[in-house]
């Protein structure tokens, strides 16, 4: 490790981590530059929120050693006094770096009662090295990989690079194998040979990894062609994808960029290669099924990534008609019609919904009891102020297929909606190391970072999956969410102006209180300001938009007076409490009269029976105790 800016225990203990000063140093593969708050790994970087970086420097900086919890006050809170929370957040944030891009470079330690130890793993940088993060392979998805891209991996027309993997390739192959090969008219080998190392970091850790440079190997099972080609100034990369032996396509994609995208464009074939070849050998594992049965579970799960409408549930419908005993294919189905459920405007067309969607998890669980999609279809129809049954459901499937994706997608949301907002960032960060190809949960990231506070770790989140899925419908939902309450305000006027559409949003809203909003983020006169809240007002069924505008724009009574009504507050639990505990909204947890909302919302019940207590709660500027209130409040109502 190289030197950081104190080299021994004692220094740490009593010195307060300047950034500024703070030296550059690396943990294995991972170089750390304080100063900018970046970590960097080969072509990759991730900027850390500043009170993370100086831990990570404070823990770096004892050379293996224990760092007590007091110590980690002194020199990264400046002594102050902070709760658990604080530190245990912060600690979890550095969990995810070390399993994401840090990904054997580093791992933290705790020591009961004592403090943390950072333990170092790889080996030092060498100069001019490049290497790609391996992100951490599950039990689910190692069969998934072996199936999938280690055989893609192995061959892009490039023999050299496959006697150099197969040094560290392990033992034969199971499940199907899907053995790339180049296209017979490229230009080059660069886009290919980047692609064929990228999919293959996708595949280590424990998958048997197939070479090969001809489809005539005996043991594959499926053939991916591989052509990339100069197109003027660009790169376009073409994939199909066929069974072994067949003509006939089952998917293909293509994937352009400029003449020095070369490394994105090879990211951006890998995950997709990864979400839709994953998802459909997963689901169609009959390799006597017709080339017809199984092209539609692959386009279909090209579907899958945030998208909920009726296109989707008849492919899933479907696919179901075709092999009615397929349990992976009902739970899909069901979760597509849980969700479209919740999008619908029709109320006859809804119940419907749900009530397919319910027949087709019964039926997909009594196949398989196992399959955490049937959860995360009975937890989207579960009222979102069922925090009891939401959470009891989430951790019976969590139970039985810990890495569900969609799982801890919706676990997310539900820690989110009580409270909960550091579990919900970890969980959202959860799904996108189970699911990397799907922008979607990249999204949900971003959003979460930004609903923390992290508004730069978000933005930096949502700015590099737009490089990775330019055309992503859910991003570009979440970066118009994230400038409306965050982003350049007179930017984002001049582009509602020019007839940029805001999501979810009937252009009545989107013109009217949401564009006045945004004009008293850029020019907050009285005048302006006064308009915003009285159009929020004025447009707040469902009340979440609203609310947020006005504890944005301190209109902190007039917030509370709105809930007075009862369509308004039944309209807020029927949709989602989230925004109560975003920190856009956090004027309205610091009034005295937020506990009370809370108590008519049903979460202080939720709170005291469950005794877990939101983050909001160890807060020193709160002007509350809330098991106090909460105990008065339960005391009155025994009264």
């Amino acid at each position: 490790m190289g030197q950081v800016a104190f080299g021994n225990k004692s220094a740490a203990r009593c010195a307060a981590i300047n950034l500024a000063h703070a030296s550059c140093f690396s943990l294995g593969l991972l170089e750390i530059l304080p100063a900018t708050r970046q970590v960097r790994r080969g072509g990759r970087s991730e900027t850390l929120e500043p009170r993370v970086m100086q831990v990570l420097v404070a823990l770096g900086g004892a050379n293996g050693a224990v760092v007590s919890r007091d110590d980690l006050i002194a020199s990264c809170w400046d002594g102050r006094i902070v709760g658990d929370n604080a530190i245990q957040r912060t600690i979890s944030r550095l969990r995810d770096v070390a399993a994401g891009i840090g990904s054997g470079c580093f791992q933290l330690e705790t020591v009961n009662k004592v403090g943390y130890r950072l333990i170092e793993l790889g080996p030092a940088l060498q100069a001019g090295e490049e290497k790609l993060p391996v992100p951490p392979v599950t039990e689910r998805n190692a069969g998934r990989q072996r199936g999938v891209l280690t055989g893609l991996a192995s061959a892009l027309g490039l023999a050299a690079i496959g006697a150099a993997l197969t040094v560290w390739a392990p033992a034969p192959a199971s499940g199907p194998i899907i053995i790339a090969v180049a296209g017979r008219d490229h230009d080059s080998a660069d886009i290919a040979s980047g692609l064929a190392i990228d999919l293959a970091r996708l595949a280590n850790a424990g998958g048997a990894i197939v070479f090969a440079d001809t489809t005539e190997n005996p043991r594959s099972d499926y053939v991916l062609v591989v052509t990339e080609r100069r197109i003027g100034h660009g790169v376009q990369a073409d994939l199909g994808l066929a069974r072994k032996g067949s003509q006939s396509l089952l998917w293909s994609a293509s994937f352009t960029g400029g003449p020095h995208d070369a490394a994105l464009l090879r990211q951006r074939a890998s995950l997709a290669v990864f979400k839709v070849a994953g998802c459909a050998l997963d689901t169609n594992s009959d390799q006597a099924q017709t080339n017809a049965a199984s092209g539609q579970v692959f386009s279909a799960c090209e579907r899958l990534d945030g998208v909920a409408d009726e296109l989707t549930v008849a492919q899933w419908r479907r696919i179901v008609a075709l092999s009615p005993n397929n349990g992976r294919a009902l739970a899909t189905l069901a979760f597509s019609e849980a969700v479209f459920s919740t999008v619908i405007s029709g109320q006859k067309e809804g119940a419907e919904l749900r009530a397919a969607a319910r027949t087709h998890l019964e039926k997909a669980r009594a196949l398989n009891g196992q399959l955490g999609l049937t959860y995360a279809a009975e937890v989207t129809l579960t009222p979102p102020w069922q925090y009891r049954e939401t959470q009891a459901q989430l951790e019976r499937g969590l139970a039985k297929d810990p890495d569900c994706a969609a799982l801890h997608a919706l676990k997310s949301d539900a820690l989110q909606a009580a409270g909960f907002m550091d579990g919900g960032l970890a969980a959202a960060r959860k799904a996108v190391e189970l699911e990397p190809g799907y922008a979607s949960y990249r999204g949900s990231v971003a959003l979460a970072l930004a609903y923390n506070g992290f508004t730069g770790a978000a933005n930096a989140e949502l700015t590099a999956a737009e490089l990775l899925w330019p055309d992503s419908v859910a991003l570009q939902a979440a970066r118009i969410r994230y400038d409306f309450r965050f982003g350049n305000a007179p930017k984002l006027l001049r582009q509602i102006d020019s007839g940029r559409a805001l999501p979810d949003s009937p252009s009545v809203v989107a013109y009217g209180p949401m564009r006045a909003f945004v004009l008293a983020r850029a020019k907050p006169s009285p005048a302006n300001v006064e308009a915003a809240a009285e159009l929020a007002i004025r447009y707040s069924s469902p009340p979440q938009v609203a609310l947020q505008s006005l504890a944005a724009l301190g209109r902190i009574d007039q917030a509370y007076a709105l809930l007075e009504r009862p369509n308004r507050l039944a309209g807020l639990r029927d949709a989602g409490t989230y925004i109560l505990f975003r920190s856009n909204a956090r004027p309205l947890l610091l009034d005295r009269r937020f506990m009370r909302l809370a108590d008519r919302l049903g979460l202080v019940q939720f709170w005291l029976s469950s005794d877990m207590w939101p983050d909001f709660c160890g807060d020193k500027d709160l002007p509350y105790n809330c098991k106090t209130e909460a105990q008065r409040l339960r005391a009155n109502k025994a009264a």
